[in-house]
């Protein structure tokens, strides 16, 4: 008995079936659907964040300008300083996932709005009038 047993065992075809390997890819294919789009969000909230973080800077520099000065800087440079620094701007730095920062003109020198696009696409902006960072433009 034990010998059919054995010979039986031993004539079986080891390895998986079609249908086994089938099962397991669609598994896989569900798995991977689910995790690239995740993936793909978390990147664009990470732009944004960068982005609104550069605008939170650039609006702390524009308020620090302010009580130094009693007006708005007309004018926003990205990079180090100049020596000698021109007057009525600020220099800052941004990051590279985020677009350039620019003022928009014809508010005076009482009343800023700066905004700036991360990679993500998405705008943002600050204003002397609103408080923290929004979405869209100026």
């Amino acid at each position: 008995m034990l010998a059919r047993i054995r010979k039986a065992m031993d004539e079986k075809d080891q390895g998986f079936t079609l249908i086994e390997l089938l099962v397991v890819m669609i598994i896989i294919g569900i798995l991977a659907a689910i995790a690239i789009p995740t993936f793909l969000n978390q990147r664009n909230k990470g732009y944004d964040t960068q982005a609104k973080s550069d605008l939170r800077s650039v609006q702390t520099e524009m308020e620090t300008f302010y009580t130094d000065a009693q007006a708005y800087p007309t004018a926003i440079v990205v990079g180090s300083p100049a020596s000698p620094a021109a007057a009525g701007t600020i220099y800052v730095k941004k990051s590279a996932s985020v677009g350039t920062p620019t003022l928009k003109s014809g508010l005076g020198t009482e009343a800023y709005c700066v905004q700036a696009a991360s990679k993500s696409g998405t705008t943002w902006h600050v204003s002397s009038t609103e408080s923290g960072v929004v979405t869209g433009a100026c």
